[in-house]
């Protein structure tokens, strides 16, 4: 099963974006999916550059969830400028990859998983 994520960042502030929207821990944007919870955390810069993108997996009790096998991507757009990042396992229940953006307004990120056993 491969699960869908998506996430528009408002940079003004995470809680500006509207009133539904939870802060996890790590201080990203929860999204739930199925039987999972993720935190997406991206934290551009206002030039262009490289940016790392982080998502944490949990079950819906908030018990980590192992990334080690795990597969996904990030697509994303935001000023004109639109990007693919890889996400990688690193380590315990969080996957990262990079990619090129600033912080505009329009940040849009869609995120792709594949756990294992889920495909």
């Amino acid at each position: 099963m491969r699960l869908w994520l998506t996430a528009a960042l408002a940079m003004t502030g995470i809680g500006a974006l509207c009133a539904d929207v939870i802060v996890g821990s790590n201080g990203g944007i929860i999204r739930a999916a199925g039987d999972y919870r993720f935190e997406l955390v991206v934290k551009p810069h206002r030039e262009v550059r490289e940016t790392p993108i982080v998502l944490f997996i949990t079950d819906r009790d908030g018990k980590p969830v192992a990334t080690a096998e795990a597969r996904g991507r990030a697509i994303f757009s935001s000023g004109g400028l639109k990007g693919v990042a890889t996400l990688h396992p690193d380590g315990g229940n969080r996957m990262k990859g990079y990619g090129l953006m600033s912080a505009k307004r329009d940040l849009h990120i869609d995120v792709s998983i594949t756990l294992p056993g889920e495909a």
